[in-house]
């Protein structure tokens, strides 16, 4: 997928999510699955329809535990902002 296209898939996933938060709805993969075939029957545009069916296919890939491959889930995986190092990655918490 190219990085355009997972922005979009991204972007589309996040107003489903945003969706289901505004009516007080839990945010699953099922969920929102299920609310993004609602947009889906509820959109016109040719380009925005096909928008809809990537994320959805890319999410019905995450609707069991450990069904997708490891190098598929890096899409929002990244090192911390303020990381330093590859040490220092942000993960723990370190006391001195």
């Amino acid at each position: 997928m190219l990085l355009s296209q997972q922005h979009l898939t991204n972007t589309i996933i996040g107003e489903a999510a945003l969706n289901l938060i505004a009516i007080n709805q839990d945010v699953s993969v099922e969920s929102l699955v299920d609310e993004l075939k609602v947009m889906t029957r509820s959109e016109v545009d040719e380009a925005r329809l096909s928008q809809l069916d990537d994320a959805t296919k890319w999410l019905m890939g995450f609707r069991q535990i450990g069904s997708r491959l490891t190098s598929g889930i890096g899409w929002s995986a990244r090192k911390s902002a303020f990381s330093g190092s590859a040490d220092n990655d942000g993960d723990g918490i370190v006391i001195k």
